[in-house]
């Protein structure tokens, strides 16, 4: 209570938080508590070091991305400089590589509403390999909503996810991938959509022959001896 800084008070807070799954600590207070102190941190070097305290806190023992958009949100308001694009883009890695993350981690984080040229420089820093696939494709779909109106950024968006699938298969990000072509280029969607359906027909077609050509070689006997 008698802090000077509130930072060490952020830090004790990480320490309960990591405690209170293995005691009867309830997590939701230590959540609000968290939440009211990080918003006693004003100063730029107090929001850089709780983020940078945050992401080695929760990469050792659990996550809670509650706190994330707290931080994040803190981050953005601030003159841009470049210890707080370094935070920025170090939080926003971590959360998307994180392997704990689920299909609902993310959404609510507000990576989508980032300034676009900061959003892209971070995207190019996530190795497509290291990206967690479920945490991601909530965000690429919010990523869609906010950049349709930008075909230029919706380009960028569209190569980025299809580097990603090409090292990983994921269905919803391949129905994303779909949506930004539909508007940035349906032609192409359309050229993809009928070269699959030319395979088929062509399998059908040589499937096809191949009934006919057996069938003649089972009726062929049978007319040999009738004639005999």
């Amino acid at each position: 209570k008698r802090a000077v800084s509130p930072l060490p008070v952020w830090k004790q807070v990480l320490f309960i938080y990591k405690r209170a799954h293995k005691e009867t600590i309830p997590a939701e207070k230590v959540r609000a508590l968290g939440l009211a102190v990080l918003k006693t941190l004003r100063t730029e070097k107090d929001l850089v070091a709780a983020s940078s305290q945050y992401v080695q806190n929760m990469r050792i023992v659990t996550h809670d991305f509650v706190y994330a958009q707290a931080i994040l949100s803190a981050l953005l308001a601030l003159p841009e400089t470049e210890e707080t694009v370094h935070a920025i883009e170090k939080l926003c890695i971590y959360a998307l590589t994180e392997k704990r993350c689920t299909v609902h981690s993310l959404r609510g984080m507000g990576i989508a509403k980032m300034p676009r040229k900061l959003l892209f420089s971070m995207l190019k820093k996530v190795r497509s390999e290291k990206i967690n696939l479920y945490a991601f494709a909530p965000v690429a779909k919010q990523l869609v909503r906010e950049l349709k109106q930008s075909p230029e950024d919706l380009a960028s968006l569209e190569k980025y996810i299809a580097g990603v699938l090409s090292t990983k298969n994921h269905i919803g990000l391949k129905d994303t991938l779909k949506n930004i072509i539909k508007i940035t280029n349906p032609e192409k969607l359309q050229k993809r959509q009928r070269e699959p359906k030319k395979s088929s027909e062509s399998a059908g077609d040589a499937t096809n022959a191949q009934e006919n050509e057996e069938t003649t070689q089972v009726i062929t006997p049978i007319e040999e001896e009738n004639k005999q």
